[in-house]
């Protein structure tokens, strides 16, 4: 049991780290095409800019408390294993429908974006269109990596319960 309380935290850390090295990524594209002249390329700098620091510390933040719920549940299990049956399945179930609404939020900023792009688009402002790409380019993926971890809590969920039966 042990081994997937390890395996499933372990991959959480490995994914918020990626997400950590991309919002990075982003925000170093971000400040290089917020340097330039071109409306659109400027735009979509400051959004990449904005939107990546704010996952990068989001991000962070949740690397960081990966660790400690690691070190609680894994703890738990070692002195009293079905009150950590109880808890980290309330845990889970909590995470997962805070995953659920965090993913529509993004979806919703996203077509935000969208919006914004083809407004820019049409009102023929370069600069608007860059932002509503930017922002719809980050949040499409983060949407995309939130999604991965509601998958992967779920799965989690599901192999904690069966241990339970």
């Amino acid at each position: 049991m042990i081994d997937l309380v390890d395996g499933y935290y372990g991959s959480e850390r490995v994914g918020a780290a990626i997400c950590f090295g991309l919002s990075l990524a982003a925000v170093g594209s971000g400040a290089y095409l917020a340097r330039t002249s071109v409306g659109m390329l400027y735009g979509m700098g400051w959004s990449l800019l904005i939107a990546g620091g704010l996952v990068l510390l989001a991000s962070g933040a949740y690397f960081a408390g990966l660790g400690s719920n690691h070190a609680r549940f894994s703890a738990l299990l070692g002195t009293d294993p079905s009150q950590f049956l109880v808890q980290e399945s309330a845990h889970l179930t909590g995470t997962i429908e805070s995953l659920r609404r965090v993913i529509y939020g993004e979806m919703l900023i996203a077509l935000a974006g969208i919006i914004l792009a083809l407004a820019g688009h049409v009102r023929e402002t370069p600069i608007l269109t860059g932002v509503g790409l930017g922002m719809a380019l980050v949040l499409v993926l983060l949407t995309g990596y939130d999604s991965l971890n509601r998958s992967r809590a779920s799965g989690y969920h599901q192999e904690i319960q069966a241990v339970s039966r």
